[in-house]
């Protein structure tokens, strides 16, 4: 694997012309931003920085964050000021079809984009009026944006957006605040249509479309090396996507087959310890993990921010760190309050189900109550020390196996065979257990010729039976889970206390109905794993295999 600092490049058709720009910790001068090839200038407000777009939402062509995250007065909650800039092309014009095309907007216009990405929150329409932005016609909305928090306890935004309609296109300028500090920005608010303007288009035709996962389809036809190829093709086109969109304040290197784009602000130091703790652990999954399956993993992209507000503010959502699937993109900060080891945990878990997804999209969801409790947390307990890879259980972890060993370990039998939807008590009782076990065969049990077949083995037999799951039920479970996109809209929240509370009790009937319907699946794939792995050992055999796990943690 390469290691290797890479510049960072611009499209010609996005040029960033970034002028007077200064940026210290105390102020931030005003910057100029001209996007040719979409047409529009902004010369953002004074403590206002540029920050990079969503690699999975090239409608977003823009955004900026203020200098500091804000707290709101009862201090319980911290968001950072944003200008975004928004496009919603028009159909049924060639020019308005090709804009449809580079920026893939799922969202006809800008209150479908509201209501469906603030789903999970209460949107109070404040304001409406009709203004200009130069000679274009524009109407101005401010909304009260309620994001629950607790049962009663809201954070409360205001979200002020002009909407700018375009002849192929409309656009919008979006500036969000803590209600609790809009007066701060209140300038700045009037002065939005001095600030923001739209220009003549030049260089659209150089522009690259959206760079599009492979499909399912075009997957299950392909060959394992053809598979590869696919994904690869994917990953090359988004690194240099990711690379195109840097801010001038942002650095990348190369990791193969990964590419790290970082905040400088971060520290290159920090970037390459956690550049090398990606090479070690993407060498070390594929020593250990490569045997699953016949499909070879791919890489990605990884983007480091100096701060967990920034993260947010890039994806969206109320998460900081997170692995997007669609972009093949790990989304991480610099965390300062937990250490690097909380930023090495995050890594391994994003890199982990990468590299399992690109075996299995199913592998990571199937997996059994001790390989997940067991297994997958033994491997993301991995720590980067002195340059080197290890995998050992924190001491709160060995803390909670030398109880389980004190008060008496239950037959491994029992752990390895347990069904998923057991009681959750019963399951957090198990967890130390499969750990212990896990940390056994990984360990000591490596000395023994049986034990050490036995993940793999497990992991194997797996995988060979979730190729064949009908192809609705699988989309159904990655849907649900999350991993991959819903094709219908989410439900709106009743703006009513009493509904709203009606609403949530329905969704968890739901999803606990669903959960029995998953469990029943997860338990039906794993009985005859269990059956093929462990089907000929004796009793003798379970008895040697509990005694030899005791004995390692009596010492």
């Amino acid at each position: 694997m390469s290691l290797r600092r890479t510049p960072s490049l611009s499209r010609p058709a996005l040029v960033w012309a970034l002028a007077a720009f200064v940026g210290t910790s105390a102020a931030m001068r005003a910057q100029t931003v001209k996007n040719q090839a979409f047409g529009f200038q902004i010369k953002t407000p004074k403590d206002f920085r540029a920050t990079p777009t969503n690699l999975g939402k090239p409608y977003v062509l823009a955004k900026f964050l203020y200098r500091r995250p804000l707290e709101t007065r009862s201090g319980y909650a911290e968001r950072t000021p944003s200008i975004t800039v928004l496009v919603f092309p028009k159909k049924g014009t060639k020019a308005g079809d090709e804009l449809a095309r580079l920026v893939a907007n799922p969202y006809p216009d800008y209150r479908s984009y509201a209501k469906q990405v603030k789903a999970r929150n209460r949107l109070e329409q404040v304001e409406e009026s009709s203004t200009k932005f130069g000679r274009r016609r524009a109407i101005y909305t401010k909304t009260k944006v309620l994001e629950p928090m607790l049962e009663s306890t809201d954070v409360v935004s205001q979200l002020h957006a002009w909407t700018i309609e375009f002849d192929d296109a409309t656009y919008v300028l979006e500036l969000r605040v803590l209600a609790d500090w809009e007066r701060k920005l209140a300038t700045t608010i009037k002065k939005a249509p001095k600030w923001f303007k739209l220009i003549r288009r030049s260089g659209l035709e150089h522009v690259e479309p959206p760079v599009a996962a492979p499909s399912d389809a075009e997957l299950l036809a392909a060959t394992p090396d053809g598979r590869l190829a696919l994904r690869s093709a994917q990953v090359e086109r988004l690194q240099q996507r990711a690379r195109d969109g840097l801010p001038a304040s942002w650095k990348s290197l190369v990791v193969e087959p990964f590419l790290l784009v970082y905040d400088s602000e971060a520290e290159a130091r920090y970037a390459r310890k956690l550049a090398k703790h990606v090479e070690l652990l993407w060498n070390w999954l594929n020593a250990e993990l490569g045997h699953i399956g016949v499909d070879h993993p791919a890489g990605g992209v990884i983007r480091l921010f100096d701060a967990s507000n920034d993260a947010i503010a890039y994806q969206g959502s109320r998460t900081a760190d997170a692995y997007a699937r669609d972009v093949r993109e790990i989304v991480l900060y610099k965390d300062r309050d937990s250490g690097y080891d909380r930023v090495g945990e995050r890594l391994t878990s994003a890199m982990v189900d990468l590299f399992l997804g690109d075996k299995n999209r199913l592998l990571v969801p199937a997996l059994p109550p001790w390989l997940r409790d067991g297994y997958s947390r033994y491997i993301r307990s991995s720590v980067l020390r002195r340059g080197k890879l290890e995998l050992r259980i924190d001491e709160y972890d060995m803390e909670d196996i030398r109880d389980a060993a004190r008060a008496g370990f239950l037959p491994a039998k029992q752990i390895l065979s347990a069904p998923c939807g057991a009681p959750e008590k019963e399951l957090a009782a198990n967890a130390p257990q499969a750990l212990a076990i896990t940390h056994f065969l990984m360990t000591d049990g490596r000395k023994n010729e049986t034990y050490e077949k036995l993940i793999p083995l497990c992991m194997r037999e797996l995988e060979k039976r979730l190729r064949n799951v009908d192809a609705a039920w699988r989309d159904e479970i990655l849907i649900e889970l999350g991993m991959k996109p819903d094709p219908k809209p989410k439900p709106e929240v009743p703006a009513d206390p009493q509904l709203r509370l009606k609403f949530y009790e329905e969704q968890k009937k739901q999803r606990e109905a669903w959960q029995k319907k998953y469990d029943a699946w997860r338990n039906s794939v794993y009985a005859p794993v269990f059956a093929s792995v462990f089907g000929d050992w004796t009793a003798e055999d379970w008895s040697d295999f509990d005694d030899a796990c005791r004995k390692m943690y009596r010492r």
